[in-house]
């Protein structure tokens, strides 16, 4: 019996669909599982990183102890304002990769947030790597360093004095909220709704410290800049 030529090429292009979808489903399911891992790393060193993120009260304690500097001894300013820039820098850095770390993924990735090749994934993320920026405390002591450089005297003046114990005050609310975070991290850690919940709320947690930082900040400069303008 003569076979039909149309029904033969329909039989293979049949066999070749069912292959290519079984491939193509396949492929799906290891990239939805890849996709699991990697968030799942993720979360796992965000929460490394938050527990092993050392505190923040010898960094507000030399900010603190800078604030009240004798203005005669400069070599006990030019010490501590040294320190203070590098714990600075180590505790920034940390702030940094927290934020980043802080992926949301109980919603489908929105690949418009993002900043300097850094992929966030919520807005609310995006502008917490923002607000860090503003409020990075090494805005205020460059400035100061630069103010005092060329001078014969460290003679501070009340509103540094003010701006750096603000500063310090607010490093040592967050330091205990960081710290409740690292108590609560333990136990429940594994619960994909609450890793998303804890993320979230950490970033919103964060928020008003960094705002207060920002604002003392971005009013110390403007006090430095309005003094210089007036010389």
């Amino acid at each position: 019996m003569k076979r039909n030529p149309y029904f033969i090429t329909l039989v293979i292009l049949l066999v070749l669909v069912t292959i290519f979808s079984f491939f193509q489903h396949r492929l799906i399911r290891e990239q939805k599982q890849q996709l699991t891992w990697y968030q799942d790393k993720n979360d796992y060193t965000f929460l490394y990183l938050l527990e092993d993120t050392p505190s923040l009260v010898s960094l507000a304690g030399l900010l603190e102890k800078l604030s009240k500097v004798d203005e005669r001894d400069e070599k006990a300013f030019w010490d501590l304002l040294s320190h203070a820039k590098n714990m600075n820098q180590a505790w920034e850095h940390r702030l940094y990769k927290l934020i980043h770390l802080s992926d949301d993924n109980s919603q489908p990735l929105k690949t418009e947030y993002g900043i300097n090749h850094q992929i966030m994934t919520s807005a609310l993320q995006q502008d917490l790597w923002l607000l860090a920026f503003r409020a990075d405390t090494r805005n205020v002591l460059y400035v100061m360093g630069y103010q005092f450089k060329d001078k014969a005297s460290t003679n501070l003046d009340s509103k540094t004095r003010e701006t750096l114990k603000g500063i310090s005050e607010q490093l040592l609310l967050m330091d205990q909220s960081i710290h409740e975070y690292q108590q609560l991290a333990g136990g429940r850690w594994g619960d994909v709704h609450f890793q998303e919940e804890f993320k979230r709320r950490f970033l919103q947690d964060m928020r008003p410290y960094l705002e207060t930082i920002k604002d003392l900040s971005e009013n110390y400069q403007t006090h430095i800049s309005t003094n210089q303008g007036n010389h």
